[in-house]
């Protein structure tokens, strides 16, 4: 009742947000941007009215280049000629310059900027060029959404930025009414799980690596690998698995809807997350995993460290490191029954702290505060 009155208090403030994206799930791509979905669905069902300028995924270099510029003029013209109270930036890399330029014209524009991991710590060379761009975006902006406290402390030495206008909330939370463990049955099988990008920096090779020392290791337990997603290196996916041997026990399979994914985390025993990446902002997969009663086996490195506790709901080894992840392999297939459902419990119990409902319920709350700040 409480919450139906706080909806019905916000439609009538008729608060109006528009959300920029330059990433936005399609039915070819839908894990693309899925963050930025969630989060219009989270401002929605709150109350708000919610305008936005999203991109999808182009693969033809050409088709990308006229759409970032369509994308760009939407920004300018929509910021300078149809009012919204609030101006939300996700992925401020690529949505930098035009809402600059905005801003020029209109400085009084109430800008918010949500950063992500590449805004951060660039990857390609494109990012690196927009860094000084990103840096005056979130110095212009009246506060800075980050998913972690890792994240926290990066931007404020890397953009001197001031502690108070940094807020924290962590990638829109795990829906626990979609994640949680699901009954299990018997089975002959241990399955280790990987979900991600097959991309630079994000440890596909390391799994696959490890997996084959450790099968090798354990000859009669029958193991194998679930892998989903796919990126730029697929191609030396497959010529590694084939290398390695182990095309028998690997499973692959392309990414797939972030509603169909606790059908697979119930699947797996293990989660491994051997990212490299600094710019692992929280890593919300090893969360969903967790939720589903899955322990992680994790980089000790990014926003990863912040929720993976060694020993307790999974085990942390040094980034890139092969000889630890196999370490780290064989200490899960050798504990007892007891301290294996010990690991699980905790697991749910980790995920519990990331619960959407209580995410969704503090960000609302922010933005109700910044809002009633704005109008006094």
């Amino acid at each position: 009742m409480v919450g139906n009155k706080i909806i019905l208090f916000r439609k009538e403030l008729n608060m109006k947000i528009r959300i920029i994206s330059n990433m936005y799930p399609s039915k070819k791509f839908p894990s693309y941007g899925v963050f930025v979905k969630n989060h219009i669905t989270i401002l929605e069902e709150g109350g708000h009215d919610v305008e936005k300028i999203v991109m999808h995924k182009k693969e033809n270099k050409i088709k990308k280049l006229g759409a970032y510029l369509v994308f760009y003029l939407k920004i300018i013209y929509s910021n300078l000629f149809k009012k919204r109270e609030l101006i939300y930036i996700h992925y401020a890399s690529h949505t930098a310059l035009p809402v600059i330029i905005s801003l020029c014209f209109r400085p009084k524009l109430k800008v918010i900027v949500n950063l992500h991991g590449s805004d951060v710590y660039p990857e390609k060379k494109s990012q690196h060029i927009f860094q000084p761009l990103v840096k005056k975006l979130c110095q212009k902006a009246v506060k800075v959404v980050v998913p972690s406290q890792y994240f926290k402390e990066s931007i404020k030495t890397k953009y001197d930025i001031n502690d108070q206008k940094i807020y924290i909330s962590p990638s829109g939370g795990v829906d626990l009414d979609i994640f949680h463990p699901y009954t299990k049955k018997a089975k002959d099988d241990i399955c280790i799980g990987f979900v991600g990008r097959i991309d630079k920096d994000k440890g596909w090779e390391n799994a696959l690596r490890a997996f084959a020392k450790i099968r090798e290791e354990f000859p009669s337990t029958h193991l194998k690998m679930t892998m989903i997603g796919s990126g730029e290196f697929d191609h030396l996916k497959l010529k590694l698995t084939k290398h390695l041997n182990i095309q028998d026990s690997v499973t692959f399979l392309p990414l797939i809807p972030q509603s169909d994914l606790p059908d697979y985390y119930n699947t797996f025993d293990v989660f491994l997350f051997p990212s490299r990446r600094q710019g692992e902002s929280l890593g919300l997969v090893g969360l969903e995993a967790m939720a589903c009663g899955v322990p992680v086996i994790g980089s000790d490195i990014a926003g990863i460290k912040s929720y993976v506790k060694d020993g307790k709901n999974g085990f942390l080894f040094p980034p890139g490191d092969e000889k630890s992840l196999v370490l780290c392999l064989r200490k899960f297939l050798e504990l007892e029954k007891k301290q294996l459902a010990e690991l699980k419990d905790y697991s749910c119990k980790t995920a519990a702290l990331f619960d959407k409902k209580k995410v969704s319920e503090n960000f609302l709350a922010f933005i109700d505060s910044f809002y009633m700040e704005s109008i006094k």
